[in-house]
């Protein structure tokens, strides 16, 4: 049986100097977070590194938002270890992408009276008019704790159901005569859950603590998130639920230096 991770959300921004050395960064509601997570992060930004931002043939000082993911890993019976998993630059691509027609996921029977909550990291290829031409589950995070075969059953439910719901969502068609034909995205699918009468679970936002089971990622052969989202480091949960996250190659910071615990 695998132990579950306690996970936290930090948002914030930074600032990287034109030697793509971090000379600023503030969190979002720092003074309610736990000292040990604000430490941790302070650890592991005072020793990154950033490729340079150039313009016009210039490095210059960069701001951007940042979103982290830091994970307690048990270590000992009683003890945890708090690391880095995962960071992103930047925000997702107005609020919604350019998503004019956003079809919500039918949460599966199974999963509801198994009372299972989890993300699903959907893989989008969206065509110049705005249709979705290939959908693909990279990743399914679970709320919930069982043995191997049932927690691979409830990720193929989930991850089923959310690219159902994608094949029919529609974004904003390209301008006329733009080069680019295709686009492509990357989109967490949030299912949550709450029974009536029993505490539901604590969202999974900003400064709290939650409870998960990360799950293996699958090869989509057509999205190399390394390069289409050079922004995001480490784990996909880094990306805050919800968004859209809009493949640019040349349109985020980033990060050089690995990962890591403080």
């Amino acid at each position: 049986m695998q132990r579950p991770q306690a996970s936290m959300l930090v948002l914030g921004s930074l600032t990287v100097g034109s030697d793509g050395r971090v000379v600023g960064h503030a969190l979002d509601n720092a003074a309610q977070l736990p000292a040990p997570v604000v430490d941790v992060i302070d650890r592991n930004m005072a020793r990154w590194q950033f490729q340079p931002v150039v313009r016009d043939g210039h490095a210059v000082t960069a701001r951007s938002q940042m979103s982290l993911r830091v994970v307690a890993q048990p270590s000992g019976q009683h003890d945890y270890v708090l690391s880095i998993r995962g960071v992103h630059f930047g925000g997702s691509m107005n609020g919604r992408g350019g998503l004019v027609r956003n079809i919500d996921p039918e949460y599966p029977p199974q999963a509801v009276a198994a009372q299972v909550a989890g993300t699903v990291y959907l893989a989008l290829r969206i065509d110049a008019q705005g249709r979705v031409q290939d959908v693909a589950t990279e990743q399914v995070d679970l709320r919930y704790l069982g043995n191997r075969w049932q927690m691979e059953r409830y990720r193929k439910l989930l991850g089923r159901a959310a690219e159902r719901a994608a094949q029919r969502w529609l974004f904003k068609p390209l301008p006329a005569g733009q080069a680019a034909a295709e686009r492509y995205a990357m989109v967490p699918v949030v299912f949550g859950i709450h029974v009536f009468g029993v505490p539901g679970m604590p969202s999974d936002g900003p400064g709290h603590w939650v409870s998960y089971m990360p799950g293996p990622v699958q090869t989509v052969p057509w999205f190399d998130a390394p390069r289409m989202l050079p922004g995001l480091t480490g784990n996909l949960d880094a990306l805050p639920g919800q968004g859209v996250y809009m493949a640019n190659p040349d349109g985020s910071l980033h990060l050089l230096s690995k990962l890591g615990g403080g």
